[in-house]
């Protein structure tokens, strides 16, 4: 009876180390400034939105690199020098993102308002002495 609460003992401790040795430390960022890490959850102090769980990526076994860009997610917290940023096709299509050829056009925007026009004599006049002064 000794021997098996010995035994149970030993291994709870053993499962009980093991969890606690595997788990990574959890890393926090601002989705406004990614830039902004934390060790745990909270605010960010720039802004104070509420700071997200950086995903872990899983090795891929992807044969070419830009299969492998394709599939980087927005912000990769662990480069925070890289300058590019991807966006996968379904988010840009959920958050509306449209993409055009880049092209020269005339840009024109018609506004129709109502308004009314009132003559004033004492104003007419008004603007004209200041004109001839």
């Amino acid at each position: 009876m000794k021997r098996i609460f010995i035994l149970a003992i030993t291994i709870f401790i053993h499962i009980f180390f093991s969890q606690t040795c595997k788990k990574e430390s959890e890393t926090w960022y601002c989705p406004m400034h990614p830039a902004y890490t934390s060790d745990r959850a909270g605010q960010c102090p720039i802004c104070n939105m509420s700071l997200v769980k950086a995903e872990k990526k899983a090795p891929s076994s992807k044969s070419s690199p830009h299969e492998e860009h394709k599939d980087q997610t927005a912000l990769n917290t662990n480069s925070i020098e890289k300058k590019t940023l991807y966006l996968p096709e379904d988010k840009q299509a959920l958050i509306g993102i449209k993409t055009a050829k880049a092209e020269i056009r005339n840009l024109s925007k018609t506004i129709f308002a109502y308004s009314r026009v009132a003559y004033d004599p004492e104003l007419y006049t008004a603007i004209l002495e200041y004109r001839e002064a």
